[in-house]
C-alpha cells in the first residue's frame, strides 16, 4: 500500500502541469521515513542483535557489533546534515525581507502594488499584513484578479478598490482595474507587464515600475 501511494503521488506530481507541483511529493517524504524506520529496525534487531547475542555483549566482538550498529544508524542522517546544511540554513538569507522593505520605502503611502510570482508577492504580503500592518499600501495579487473569489475578498478587505461591474477576460479586468486607479492613486507593478504596457507607460522606480498614463498631448 505504501509503495502504491508513493508511486501514485510521484506520478501525479510529475504530470500535474504547475511550477510548484513538487509540493505534492511531501507525503512521499513521510512514506520514505517510514520505510527507513522499518529497514533500520530490521537491520538492528533482526541482523545485528542476534550477532551481538551470539558473540556476547561483553566480549570485544559483541562491542564491535554494537558500535557498528550505532554507526550504521548515525551515518545517513549525519552525512545528509553535513552535505545539505548550507542549502537548508536560511538564517542569513534576508533577500525577500529586504526586497519588501525597499518596495514599501519606494512607493507612496497610499500606493497600489500589483505583484506577480510568489517570490515578489509573498514578501510584500508579509510586509503589509505582518511586519508593517499599519501601512496603507495595498498589495494586489495581479494574477488572481481573474478569479471571482479573490476579487470578492479584495472588496471585503478594501471597499471601493475593485470597481463594480468589472468583468470579462483577464486582460479586460486588469486594464479596467488600472483605469479605475491610475491618475487617482499611485499604481505600481513588480515587473514589465505586457498587458499594462499596451495602454500605459511603465516607468522604473527602484525595484518596481510605476504605471503612468501615456501622454497623448503632442
Amino acid at each position: 500500500a505504501s509503495a502504491l501511494s508513493f508511486l501514485t503521488l510521484s506520478a501525479y506530481a510529475t504530470f500535474y502541469a504547475t511550477f510548484d507541483s513538487f509540493v505534492f511529493l511531501i507525503p512521499n517524504l513521510i512514506i520514505g521515513v517510514l520505510a527507513i524506520a522499518v529497514g533500520t529496525s530490521y537491520v538492528l534487531f533482526d541482523l545485528l542483535a542476534p550477532m551481538a547475542r551470539r558473540a556476547g555483549y561483553r566480549t570485544w566482538l559483541g562491542k564491535i557489533v554494537l558500535v557498528a550498529a550505532v554507526a550504521l544508524l548515525a551515518v545517513m542522517p549525519i552525512t545528509s546534515a553535513v552535505r545539505n546544511w548550507g542549502n537548508q540554513d536560511l538564517s542569513n538569507d534576508v533577500a525577500a525581507r529586504d526586497y519588501a522593505r525597499l518596495v514599501f520605502a519606494t512607493v507612496e503611502p497610499d500606493a497600489i502594488v500589483l505583484a506577480a510570482t510568489d517570490q515578489r508577492l509573498f514578501p510584500l504580503w508579509y510586509q503589509r499584513y505582518a511586519a508593517d500592518s499599519g501601512s496603507e499600501v495595498t498589495v494586489v495579487a495581479r494574477n488572481l484578479l481573474q478569479f471571482d473569489w479573490y476579487v470578492d475578498s479584495l472588496r471585503r478587505r478594501h471597499p471601493g478598490l475593485v470597481p463594480a461591474g468589472l468583468s470579462g477576460d483577464f486582460a479586460t479586468v486588469l486594464l479596467g482595474f488600472a483605469a479605475e486607479h491610475v491618475g487617482k492613486r499611485p499604481v505600481y507593478s513588480t515587473f514589465i507587464d505586457d498587458i499594462l504596457n499596451r495602454s500605459y507607460l511603465l516607468v522604473p522606480v527602484g525595484p518596481v515600475f510605476k504605471v503612468e498614463p501615456i501622454d497623448t498631448g503632442l
